[in-house]
């Protein structure tokens, strides 16, 4: 039944996001109209206004069509142009109009003339680097249109718009400010600049709009992913309750197994702890200890090592002889225990017959295995006797490393080799017996 519901509303969740997707397709344009525009305010400019030759007027009253009169003979560059204000204030030209949420511009204009081509120009004015008192200071963002767009309908990118050279050089701008910036436009410039443009020049501009996205792609589908990955939070908090509700019935089932089941495992344990430990030392013996290998070269894997350290102490039989089987026993738990004081807890301690003991050491290079060896070594002549104060013990001890897929008698033989070498060196020592090259 649940799953019949997850289906479902996975379902929906998909029917809705495709239905998201064709709406995102068929929603109209954010469209701005600057020309035409009974409100616009439009002029016309030249380099008259700085002592140059050439003149610019209007042919009409619609203000929509412009005479370009371009002429040399002065050091002014020669150029003409419209201009349109888009200062949202009649008082301060520094109240700039935001276009930064559009994407384009697209323009319809009729041009004759020898112009090879026309600047459009987004005057914006910058709070970090324009100045109220300087109209110059406002960002100098523009684009070229060649001869051969001209009399077509165009569609400018506002991502294509560059600030120009000439006024980054003007106000030494550093790299960081010197990027375009739209949301404080101040005016929009259709402009014929020299050289080699000296003549008579025509243009009408039939049509001029910002245009964009009212939302943008990236946000329109990061929404359905937001509202996709609510929906799958919420389904996957409802599976976790549903599964938790589900292992506390578990749980309660199995609290009434458990106690059967610990019953038969202690009683278990009891038997199978007999078969595995020495009743002298409480360690390991040889049948428990052989399962820890079995168990642990079986899960070898790759480069991983299993240290194999195999400890006789000295002239024990002498101390039997001596002192009595019962301080030979009572030295063998206290030798048990050390080891077992002297190992990680992932390490296994048995006593593999007689006075000889035996270390598995998971996980363990050689030099690893030479430190344990050595302060093992050290620990067992530093053993004290109550009963016995001049008694001192030290051990022998062969070392071999179990690689992956070897076979552990062979490694045995290496390590009871490595252990008979250390007794032939003189007693209380350790060697490592490494294996044969094949």
């Amino acid at each position: 039944m649940n799953d019949r519901r997850t289906y479902r509303l996975y379902l929906a969740a998909v029917s809705i996001s495709i239905a998201l997707v064709l709406i995102h397709m068929v929603l109209p344009e954010n469209r701005y109209r600057l020309l035409p525009n009974p409100n616009a305010i439009i002029y016309v400019h030249d380099d008259s206004q700085n002592g140059g030759n050439s003149s610019a007027r209007f042919l009409d009253a619609s203000l929509s069509r412009m005479h370009c009169s371009m002429r040399g003979g002065t050091e002014i560059p020669a150029y003409c142009g419209i201009g349109v204000a888009t200062s949202t204030s009649a008082v301060d030209w520094t109240a700039g109009r935001d276009f930064s949420a559009y994407s384009a511009i697209e323009i319809k204009f009729r041009y004759r003339g020898p112009a090879k081509k026309i600047r459009i120009s987004l005057r914006n004015f910058d709070e970090k680097t324009s100045n109220a008192d300087d109209y110059n200071s406002a960002k100098y963002n523009s684009v070229h249109i060649r001869r051969i767009d001209f009399n077509t309908d165009l569609h400018i990118r506002l991502s294509e718009f560059r600030v120009s050279d000439w006024w980054i050089e003007q106000f030494q701008l550093s790299h960081k400010l010197a990027h375009p910036s739209f949301d404080k436009v101040t005016q929009l410039g259709i402009e014929i600049v020299s050289p080699p443009n000296i003549g008579e020049h025509f243009i009408e501009i039939e049509k001029l709009d910002f245009v964009g996205e009212y939302v943008s792609a990236e946000n329109w589908y990061l929404v359905i992913l937001s509202c996709w990955l609510v929906i799958i939070l919420l389904n996957a908090l409802r599976h976790m309750r549903a599964l938790y509700l589900r292992a506390q019935h578990d749980a309660k089932r199995a609290e009434e197994m458990q106690a059967y089941a610990e019953a038969l495992k202690h009683e278990k344990n009891i038997y199978k702890s007999l078969s595995n430990t020495d009743s002298l030392t409480g360690v390991l013996n040889r049948l428990g200890i052989m399962e820890i290998v079995d168990i642990s070269c079986k899960w070898q894997r790759g480069d991983d090592e299993i240290a194999l350290i195999l400890i006789d102490l000295d002239h024990f039989k002498h101390i039997n002889e001596n002192f009595g089987r019962q301080v030979a026993d009572t030295l063998l738990q206290q030798v048990a225990t050390l080891l077992r004081k002297n190992t990680r807890s992932f390490d296994s301690v048995a006593r593999w017959g007689g006075d000889e003991f035996l270390l598995l050491c998971p996980h363990t290079k050689s030099d690893a295995a030479m430190h344990i060896a050595e302060k093992i070594r050290i620990n067992i002549s530093e053993l004290s006797f109550a009963e016995n104060e001049h008694l001192r013990l030290s051990a022998s001890i062969g070392i071999a490393q179990i690689k992956h897929g070897e076979d552990f008698n062979a490694v045995f033989k290496r390590a009871d080799s490595a252990l008979y070498e250390a007794k032939a060196e003189g007693r209380d020592r350790y060697v490592l017996r490494g294996a044969k090259l094949p």
